[in-house]
């Protein structure tokens, strides 16, 4: 018999390891191992001899309380399964994108490297604490760079948007999942991760779109994606047409599209929470770009083709590159696509109204925040007008 401890961890406890009276089998012996809870051997040798009494006294009733108390500290990667299998029961979309932005924030609150050294994170470091930490080295980040109040801004809007990712992977619906289909008990200190203050005070500013120079080279080069990364092609045109985001891009089904009058138009029965909203009519042009890859195409097939990193990941990866070549400096990448749609349905038709029912925007507050200085002449259908403008420099 002996004691030792199972977890590289400097606060791991002395796990017992002995022989005694099997409980089921009279007669015959049994090699048991239990979590002692004791962080320094003597004290585990103490308790393993009184273990060892326990089970020549046929206490068995001690030792299986024990035993039931005996649970390794789930990891984040452990976790991350059944997230995917609860997300899929509860029809959530977002999956991949909750993993990176939690990811992020333990990145940089612990200094931890690589993913693979996140994913082996216990849960039970998700506190308050951390989420703390994590704002102190978002401001330290602007600080670093000398940044001034709208850069500032601009960074705890990001951080803020990774923390409510990451913290929808632990929202109440979730955590049920895990208790009533996982069997997984999550620590306490959840609740201190969720209920940790982000940053106040922090609002959307006014979407300012691009240079006239980027957005005549951007759909200049756009054409040839259809033919080099169709993927690609398909995702920057349902952000453009449709103002789907990145996770719908990621989810859409071809049977989401349907045409009317030769007008695509995205079914409000998938894109929208509460069913209130109507169809989102296709904009800019996209009836006639997307058409072609809709026709003899099951339904239930995924719009964007490959396995599902390729579509909640790696396309949008590709996007941003090739977004950042063509002179695009901003963070969300494939998002400001859908944002210059919505800034363009403002200026054409100058009905906020209307730019907030094809964003889906819950608040007209939103709208009129970020896109009211756009509003122009009235109009009917929205176009795609390129300008005409010089190409800035090609990025190499």
């Amino acid at each position: 018999m002996n004691v030792f401890k199972r977890y590289n961890d400097p606060d791991a406890t002395y796990y017992a390891r002995y022989n005694g009276p099997d409980p089921d089998k009279p007669g015959a012996s049994k090699r048991f191992l239990r979590n002692t809870f004791e962080t320094t051997k003597e004290g585990a040798e103490k308790v393993l001899k009184s273990m060892v009494k326990a089970a020549a006294a046929g206490r068995f009733d001690v030792l299986e309380a024990t035993k039931a108390r005996h649970q390794p500290d789930i990891t984040i990667g452990q976790l991350w399964p059944h997230y995917v299998a609860g997300a899929r029961e509860l029809d959530e979309q977002t999956r991949r994108g909750n993993l990176s932005s939690l990811r992020i924030l333990v990145r940089h609150a612990t200094g931890a490297a690589a993913d693979a050294d996140v994913d082996n994170v216990a849960l039970k470091s998700l506190t308050g604490d951390l989420v703390y930490k994590y704002r102190q080295t978002v401001l330290d980040a602007a600080a670093a760079e000398t940044a001034d109040d709208i850069r500032t801004q601009q960074l705890c809007r990001s951080a803020n948007s990774f923390l409510r990712q990451a913290r929808s992977i632990f929202s109440v619906d979730m955590r049920t999942y895990y208790k009533r289909v996982a069997g997984l008990k999550l620590p306490d200190s959840i609740l201190g991760f969720c209920a940790e203050p982000a940053f106040k005070k922090v609002k959307k500013s006014d979407y300012n779109k691009p240079d006239d120079q980027i957005i005549a080279r951007t759909f200049a080069d756009l054409p040839a994606l259809e033919r080099d990364d169709l993927n690609a092609y398909l995702a920057i045109w349902t952000a453009l047409g449709f103002g789907l985001r990145k996770s719908e891009i990621a989810a859409a089904k071809v049977g989401w599209f349907i045409r009317r009058a030769g007008v695509l138009y995205a079914r409000a029965d998938v894109l929208g929470k509460n069913g209130q909203i109507p169809d989102i009519m296709g904009q800019l042009g996209v009836s006639d770009k997307l058409a072609a890859h809709l026709v003899d195409r099951d339904p239930s097939e995924h719009l964007l083709q490959g396995h599902d990193t390729e579509r909640g990941e790696l396309v949008f990866d590709r996007v941003g590159e090739w977004m950042e070549a063509r002179g695009w400096k901003t963070q969300k990448r494939i998002h400001e696509f859908r944002a210059y749609a919505i800034c363009q349905l403002a200026e054409q038709t100058g009905d906020l109204i209307e730019a907030q029912k094809w964003a889906r925007h819950s608040s007209y507050v939103t709208t009129e925040q970020a896109y009211g200085r756009y509003i122009r002449s009235k109009g009917l259908a929205v176009k795609l007008t390129v300008p005409e403008a010089e190409f800035l420099p090609k990025v190499v």
